[in-house]
């Protein structure tokens, strides 16, 4: 019923319920029943919805505890608060909080799922990407490699999310100023040459001084076949 007002934009109504539902449920059940914690993520998610992060975070973070201690930390609903949470520390713009939620995210999914299931692929983007964030780049290129290399080998090369993977990867590089191979990965999917278009010629030929520096011009097919093998 909370999530269903939610939905339709009625937050005040669906906090009310929500407030009802974790009350009853946490009176009845125990606040470690499975019912309790799925009613205490749903209004955590509610209150994100309408802008209350302290009572979203306070909210999450109970969840947390109460989802790991009962359910164990490989749990699907126990994962789904880690996530929840992880993207509300983001949306804070704390980085830091974010990448270890979301390696703890990473740890359960490719227990639980495996490292070639579609939600652990998933996963590691998002946390590639706030490692790129931390200044971590060595880690988040490596997740992002092996990402890339296994979207490329299960959903083949024209798979859209094969696509999203490289294009991270494109902005990684382009970041990193490896506009080669940065162009070399973007130009087959036909995006992201907008970044390109003001840059001077120079700039795709120089040297340059970054984590994707080993790929130089006249190596950016062995940088794409690294990614796809």
């Amino acid at each position: 019923m909370a999530i269903s007002h939610a939905e339709v934009g009625k937050l005040a109504q669906a906090i009310n319920f929500g407030k009802q539902a974790l009350g009853l449920a946490q009176k009845n059940l125990g606040k470690n029943h499975a019912v309790s914690i799925m009613a205490e993520r749903q209004l955590g998610e509610i209150l994100m919805q309408q802008g209350d992060v302290a009572g979203a975070k306070s909210l999450l973070n109970q969840s947390v505890k109460h989802a790991t201690e009962a359910l164990g930390l490989n749990h699907p609903e126990t994962l789904t608060v880690y996530n929840l949470l992880a993207n509300l520390y983001e949306q804070q713009m704390e980085i830091e909080e974010t990448a270890k939620l979301l390696a703890v995210v990473q740890n359960g999914y490719t227990e639980s799922f495996g490292a070639d299931h579609p939600i652990t692929l998933r996963n590691s983007l998002a946390l590639s990407r706030v490692y790129m964030n931390l200044g971590q780049s060595k880690d988040g290129e490596a997740l992002l490699t092996n990402s890339c290399s296994r979207y490329a080998q299960n959903f083949g090369y024209q798979h859209s999310d094969t696509g999203e993977c490289v294009m991270q990867y494109a902005a990684s590089a382009f970041a990193q100023g490896a506009f080669p191979l940065a162009l070399a990965l973007a130009l087959p999917f036909g995006s992201l040459v907008f970044f390109f278009a003001e840059l001077p010629a120079s700039w795709f030929f120089g040297p340059e001084e970054s984590l994707f520096s080993r790929f130089s011009p006249p190596s950016v097919p062995s940088a794409i076949s690294c990614i796809f093998t």
